[in-house]
């Protein structure tokens, strides 16, 4: 597992992926990000962890999960299944890119050389499958198979693309993570005051939408996996 992680991370990692169902082959460092709703931009989804690709025992396939080594401890926050037609891209040497069934969605890397093993991994791993899952058609038992977990799911709903979205030289790439990179912890902004005068919400449509959103909606979207940033940069679109 890759140096960035410590010791308490990669058992963290091996409790929410257990060896005796699943067998990984690549952990790197990562964070979420996808093309919706604008298919022009990336949006951070604000999830981030340690990104594993596994071979599932059980149901002969492969998955893509990620998991929070962070203090909260939520375990698995995303992962989707890798279908038989599955196209994973390296975009950028710490950026991939791949299809979901609403959109496009990109792993941001925090270490280069972690991104290109894991590239490498993903490139091979038919040839390192078990050999029941060598004889499963990619998708496991349930071909064609776009598994959604928590904010993907719920948030998309069935909304569906309809055309290709974002080229793999686009300029819109996200910059990598910066070294320093630190598992988030979801906060709620603390209202208050410059120079006496209150501060302007950054949270006006929603506030508009219902003054109560947090009290109505807060926990649950933080349950979701949604951080401040993400609910700011996609208010309008929660609010329609």
């Amino acid at each position: 597992m890759p140096s960035i992680l410590s010791d308490d991370d990669k058992d963290t990692v091996k409790r929410h992926v257990p060896k005796a169902t699943n067998k990984i082959q690549a952990v790197a460092v990562a964070r979420l990000y996808v093309a919706y709703p604008n298919r022009s931009r990336w949006t951070y989804t604000g999830l981030q962890g340690a990104v594993v690709l596994a071979n599932d025992l059980v149901g002969n396939t492969y998955w893509l999960k990620m998991v929070d080594v962070s203090p909260t401890n939520r375990g698995v926050i995303w992962d989707q299944e890798i279908y038989d037609i599955w196209s994973y891209n390296q975009d950028r040497t710490y950026f991939h890119s791949f299809e979901l069934e609403e959109c496009l969605a990109g792993l941001s890397f925090v270490d280069e050389k972690e991104a290109r093993q894991f590239k490498k991994k993903m490139d091979d791993r038919e040839k390192n499958a078990s050999k029941a899952t060598r004889h499963t058609p990619f998708g496991g038992h349930n071909h064609h198979a776009h598994h959604k977990h928590g904010l993907l799911g719920g948030l998309f709903g069935s909304h569906r693309r309809s055309s290709p979205l974002i080229p793999p030289d686009s300029p819109n790439i996200p910059p990598p993570p910066a070294s320093s990179f630190s598992l988030p912890h979801a906060r709620m902004p603390s209202s208050g005051s410059i120079n006496g005068r209150k501060r302007p919400s950054e949270f006006a449509t929603l506030e508009a939408f219902d003054p109560n959103w947090r009290e109505n909606y807060g926990e649950e979207l933080r349950a979701n996996g949604l951080t401040d940033d993400f609910i700011k940069e996609n208010q309008e679109f929660m609010v329609d």
